[in-house]
């Protein structure tokens, strides 16, 4: 049974080709980079190596250099500049460099940038570790041109043959892919990389004899290798033996404690067999370690805690991810930062998160959630008209990216219905019932959903319209009914035929006009908003010249003569907007 509207699937082979963009786009960030045709950072807090490292870019042939005295200054730098090289100091007060690694990694636009840090002339054992955190390599000081160009290569080498491998995987050619690695490791005797590559390439296409021996010959060279341990236990885990790959990814822990990858392994295995407690476990024992958990694995940590019914356990966690990277707000852990907000009491908070995330998130699923997690926070808290209002924008074409709703819009209404239902207002949902029922008959998933929500109304079937109207109907029958003073049933017919055609401004007016005499100026400003909308969209000049004449009496002069300017923009000679703008 559907509990949101559904989000478009892709076109077939569109995932596909989105792929291969995304691998030929990494690609051509690797060209600019060997050609130096690129932004390179140096984030450094100490001047006189910032100066240095700077220097030593220049002379392996970067014109862009770019620099920040920290962690976070280099984040707005990369932000600003779109640099495809970091030079960054491990030691940097704030944001040091395993930080900074892990939120450039983070990045939806530059996650992948070449990112090499630089260290003391003894490589710090935590700098190693920060290999399985995504570093590209590390340099030790002083960095010369020359040194700083022979790790560059090296790297470069590496990412083009994984590009290379990605994109024959994702054409289909999984063999030519392997046959890249194969090259690579012959071309490279010493290095571990092609080894890394082979093996999950194997691993995931189900070769788990060969891709064991590619794990158990990096063991011979490194019999440490915390990567190789935890490659192992994935090839045990997909062989069905959960066990041995549970003493895998603990033996990978032991071995490299700061490792995130056993972190990981272990709590995803935790997890998958139904242990959350345990998970949680692994996480905090990681974050009992120096340098603690990063951002992300603190989401994760928020998010067991949020599953485990530890409200306050959860908050504190996020708080925390959220400190580290506040663009996590704007992705799924601002829906868990509200759901914490609102199970901890503190609901005005949670209500501006979540009108903020809706706005901003350019995630149709998101989206989606963070409307409907608002519109509920509004009914419990006794405020139905901010829950209608969310969900007359939600149906709006135009709230939606490409001007597309993701969803059907008698879908929209059944998951209304359950929300009303869920707050105890079974008249609203019984409405909502009717209307999805009556505008999609062919629905079977509906018509399921629907069937189950009737078995839990109170209201009399008898309450619903039997069959749907237009809304210039419905909208007829509210002034019959707002004239008589009949307030409650005016609106429900504005509701119902809002249902029908969300886009009709004249309702949403109508709407308003009710709000405001029920002293519910918040929603009737979203309903204002609406009418002003898809008036100027239709050129309905009468329904705005009547906005501006409401906004007039409400001594709202400033917004009415921006109405009246823009009637008379667009259909100029209206007397009666001319007579409204003359009186202001």
């Amino acid at each position: 049974m559907p509990g949101h509207p559904p989000e478009r699937e892709p076109a077939t082979g569109e995932g596909v080709t989105a792929e291969l963009r995304a691998i030929d786009e990494r690609a051509m960030r690797l060209e600019r980079v060997d050609r130096r045709q690129c932004a390179a950072l140096v984030a450094d807090d100490m001047p006189t190596m910032r100066l240095l490292l700077a220097q030593s870019l220049r002379e392996a042939g970067f014109d862009n250099v770019v620099q920040a005295a920290d962690g976070a200054a280099a984040l707005a730098q990369l932000e600003r500049h779109g640099c495809e090289l970091i030079l960054a100091d491990w030691n940097m007060p704030g944001v040091d460099g395993l930080e900074l690694l892990g939120r450039v990694r983070a990045h939806p636009r530059h996650g992948d940038v070449i990112f090499i840090m630089v260290t003391a002339e003894n490589a710090d054992d935590r700098v190693l570790q920060a290999i399985g955190h995504g570093l590209d390599d590390y340099l030790t000081k002083p960095v010369s041109p020359e040194k700083l160009s022979r790790r560059l290569e090296l790297i470069l080498a590496r990412r083009r043959a994984a590009a290379r491998a990605a994109r024959l995987e994702a054409m289909g050619l999984p063999e030519r892919a392997m046959d890249e690695y194969l090259m690579a490791a012959r071309n490279n005797p010493q290095a571990r990389w092609p080894q890394f590559g082979l093996g999950e390439l194997l691993l995931r296409h189900g070769r788990l004899d060969e891709a064991r021996q590619c794990y158990q010959r990096l063991l011979r060279q490194s019999p440490q290798a915390a990567a190789a341990m935890v490659g192992l236990g994935r090839v045990a885990l997909q062989g069905g033996d959960a066990a041995s790959a549970q003493s895998l990814f603990q033996w990978a822990r032991e071995a490299n404690p700061a490792y995130g990858g056993a972190v990981d392994a272990l709590t995803e295995l935790h997890l998958a067999q139904g242990r959350p407690e345990q998970a949680a476990e692994v996480l905090a024992q990681a974050d009992d370690m120096p340098g603690g958990l990063g951002a992300h694995r603190l989401a994760r940590q928020a998010r067991l805690f949020h599953d485990l019914g530890q409200a306050r356990q959860a908050d504190q966690a996020l708080q925390r991810a959220l400190a580290q990277d506040p663009a996590l707000a704007d992705g799924p852990e601002g829906l868990l930062a509200a759901r914490c907000g609102l199970a901890l009491g503190r609901p005005a908070k949670a209500v501006q998160a979540l009108r903020r995330l809706a706005r901003q998130t350019d995630q149709p699923r998101l989206k989606i959630e963070a409307w409907l997690m608002l519109a509920e926070a509004h009914l419990s808290q006794g405020r139905p008209e901010q829950a209608e209002e969310v969900f007359a924008r939600m149906a709006q074409a135009d709230a939606w990216p490409a001007g597309q709703r993701p969803f059907a819009l008698h879908r929209l209404h059944a998951v209304a219905a359950a929300a009303y239902l869920r707050q105890g207002r079974p008249q609203a949902a019984a409405e909502l019932v009717a209307v999805s029922r009556l505008m999609a008959p062919d629905d079977a998933e509906n018509l399921a959903w629907l069937d189950h929500l009737t078995s839990q109304l109170d209201a009399r079937p008898a309450d619903a319209p039997a069959a749907l109207a237009s809304a210039e109907e419905y909208g007829r029958r509210g002034l019959e009914l707002a004239a008589q003073g009949l307030h409650d049933q005016a609106l429900a017919q504005y509701r119902l035929g809002l249902a029908v055609e969300p886009e009709a401004g004249r309702l949403h007016f109508n709407v308003a006009k009710l709000r405001l005499r029920a002293g519910q100026n918040e929603a009737a400003a979203e309903s204002l908003a609406l009418a002003r909308r898809h008036g100027l969209a239709q050129s309905d000049w009468e329904l705005l010249e009547r906005l501006a004449e409401l906004l007039l009496s409400l001594d709202d002069a400033l917004a009415a003569r921006k109405i009246l300017l823009d009637i008379l923009e667009l259909a100029p000679g209206r007397p009666t907007a001319q007579a409204l703008l003359d009186q202001i």
